[in-house]
């Protein structure tokens, strides 16, 4: 079994990433920025701080 790569430009609420997830197993996922909490699966390279 292979590794699926979700990668995403800016992640906000995270729905389009989980979106993509759904059904799937053994999947990880990046994003460059993230404009709030990831979820855990998900890595970001750059995070803004949630207000």
């Amino acid at each position: 079994s292979s590794t699926l790569l979700i990668v995403d430009d800016v992640l906000t609420t995270g729905a389009s990433m989980e979106k993509q997830r759904a059904g799937r197993t053994n999947t990880i996922g990046a994003v460059i920025f993230a404009r709030g909490d990831c979820p855990a699966w998900v890595k970001p390279l750059f995070a803004m701080e949630a207000q």
